[in-house]
């Protein structure tokens, strides 16, 4: 019998990913109550960086499975995916920052300043970490990709800001709509940008056996 597979996010791109892999009659989406996250303002490294955003997804996982509710003889037929996705940039010092969702309030100052300061003639790094839970135990996945948009103007930030596409989006951006007219390149995978890196889960799964060769 083929497991069901709980997603634990309310992402329709994750979503959308997923089902990519796994036919949509399997996947059950159960969203994390609580919605309050840890920052990365005390972080001071990459290392540090990755371990906060391993324990965020952590927390999100017993969330969702803190929400099921089945007897512990079915266990073994469930398996638990959570994710979350950073931006991470480089200040003039060399040191790392991590862009969440801008603010509601002057959303656009906030999003015109990290293309002027972060995203301008330098690259900057997607990071999704994705954990899987089932009867045989927890692991993580850390998946990194690069990307650099092209040299834009006033003009185009401006017509990017009209899309209102950057409300809610980790960075300001979403590569897979209006953003992608600004990208000069990827370096690693475009679902890790997008929320779900689905070449890195998709042998996850064939190892666990969760979909078959």
């Amino acid at each position: 019998m083929a497991r069901q597979i709980i997603l634990g996010s309310q992402s329709p791109r994750r979503f959308e990913l997923l089902q990519s892999v796994v036919p949509s009659e399997r996947i059950r989406v159960v969203s994390p109550k609580n919605e309050d996250e840890a920052g990365f303002a005390d972080c001071a490294n990459h290392i540090q960086i990755e371990e906060r955003l391993q324990q965020i997804v952590s927390v999100k996982l017993l969330d969702v499975r803190s929400q099921l509710d089945w007897p512990s003889e079915a266990e073994q037929e469930i398996c638990t995916v959570c994710a979350d996705t950073i931006v991470v940039a480089s200040q003039e010092n060399d040191l790392p920052i991590v862009l969440g969702k801008p603010p509601s309030k002057d959303w656009q100052l906030t999003v015109r300043d990290w293309f002027l300061q972060y995203y301008h003639r330098q690259a900057h790094e997607v990071w999704t970490c994705f954990a899987i839970d089932d009867f045989r135990g927890r692991e993580f996945h850390v998946v990194k990709t690069r990307v650099t948009f092209a040299e834009v103007d006033d003009w185009w930030i401006d017509w990017y800001l009209a899309t209102e596409e950057p409300v809610g989006k980790a960075g300001g951006y979403g590569i897979q709509g209006h953003a992608a007219a600004l990208v000069d390149s990827v370096r690693g995978s475009l679902t890790n940008v997008i929320g779900l890196p689905v070449f890195e889960l998709t042998n996850a799964f064939r190892r666990l056996k969760l979909i078959v060769d």
